[in-house]
């Protein structure tokens, strides 16, 4: 059972859900898969109370305007850990799977991304 938004911003189907805002730390960086899909990552740089983490963020297809290095911006999606082969070895990275990327510069559609994530995460749990 997944609650979808009108703008599909995130489907649940379970919780696994991230909100994060922060500084892009790193140049988004675009690559194309053997399977053909286009992958862009970068690194986001958050601070909690427990200092600064840099957070791995991918996110399917290219990013949107705006979002290059040291932009705030807001991210919604989910962790995921994804393994891939390199140099004849497997190896494997916890990221952050985005399925919004905006600039903290655009409040309201920022506000609309996180709200609608948590009332996706609210129909799930039947609260």
């Amino acid at each position: 059972m997944g609650a979808r938004s009108s703008d599909d911003v995130l489907e649940v189907s379970g919780v696994n859900c991230v909100v994060l805002r922060g500084t892009v730390s790193s140049t988004p960086e675009v690559r194309e898969l053997s399977s053909g899909k286009v992958i862009t990552s970068f690194n986001l740089s958050t601070t909690t109370g427990f200092g600064t983490w840099s957070v791995p963020v991918s996110v399917e297809g290219t990013v949107v305007d705006g979002v290059v290095e040291g932009v705030d911006v807001v991210v919604v999606g989910g962790v995921r850990r994804r393994f891939f082969r390199t140099g004849g070895s497997v190896q494997s990275r916890t990221e952050v799977s985005a399925s919004r990327v905006v600039t903290s510069r655009k409040r309201a559609t920022a506000r609309r991304v996180v709200d609608t994530m948590f009332d996706d995460v609210l129909a799930v749990l039947d609260l």
